[in-house]
């Protein structure tokens, strides 16, 4: 992992990462303590499934691990799990509540759990089927809050905020994104496909043209950025 100044483009640290490429980096600004978090992870399978927080003004070593669970369901937490970081969020999704760190999990173990973020202390796990490959949060009370989990065979899952499940159903043969939208609505797609969903039900099925990237807002336009030859197109 390479940290740059973002004004210089000066190297301030190299650290080596234990279980391979880590590919899945957000950063964010904590509020409370007023520091700068980058939270690091690997989406590829690999020895570890482990989640890093990493402190701008303090790169020595990460400050928080994000690996043990509630029931680990035969998953080794110490390292060497064989497992990767398909997808992960971070924040608020339960009014009332501290933040949490979301992590969906595949490998030799299929797990999604939910940690506090600050102590990285583990809340609940869930058991999944199938290949995860996506997570959505709709953020609200514990009772409407929605984690949506798609894979890679078409099936769409939602648990609310405590985890448990609401609904699972398969919608298409393969999936290979999810998008919630402040409106409610629901987006999942796959090659052919974009499905719209509306109270947990795919309502609309949009045929694609372009090979879709990922979604896209570009000011008041959204959609799925897809590549067509040479042509990128918004669809």
């Amino acid at each position: 992992v390479n940290f740059l100044d973002g004004e210089t483009g000066t190297a301030q640290a190299d650290r080596i990462s234990e279980y391979g490429l880590p590919d899945q980096i957000l950063a964010r600004l904590d509020p409370q303590q007023e520091r700068l978090f980058f939270f690091v992870a690997h989406s590829w399978l690999s020895c570890g499934s482990t989640v890093w927080a990493w402190a701008a003004d303090e790169l020595e070593q990460p400050q928080r691990r994000y690996c043990d669970s509630v029931d680990p369901m035969g998953r080794l937490t110490g390292g060497w799990d064989t497992c990767a970081v398909r997808d992960f969020w971070l924040g608020r999704w339960i009014a009332a509540e501290a933040e949490q760190l979301l992590v969906l999990r595949h490998g030799a173990v299929n797990q999604l759990t939910a940690y506090d973020l600050q102590s990285a202390q583990p809340l609940w796990d869930i058991g999944l089927g199938g290949a995860p490959i996506g997570l959505a949060v709709v953020a609200a009370d514990a009772a409407d809050a929605r984690v949506h989990v798609v894979d890679e065979y078409g099936w769409w899952a939602t648990f609310d905020g405590r985890g448990e499940q609401v609904s699972a159903q398969r919608v298409a043969q393969h999936l290979a994104g999810i998008r919630v939208e402040t409106t409610g609505e629901v987006f999942l797609w796959n090659r052919e496909q974009l499905l719209r969903s509306t109270a947990e039900q795919i309502d609309r099925r949009y045929a694609l043209a372009a090979r879709p990237l990922g979604w896209c807002q570009w000011g008041e336009q959204r959609g799925l950025l897809g590549v067509d030859g040479n042509a990128l197109v918004l669809q």
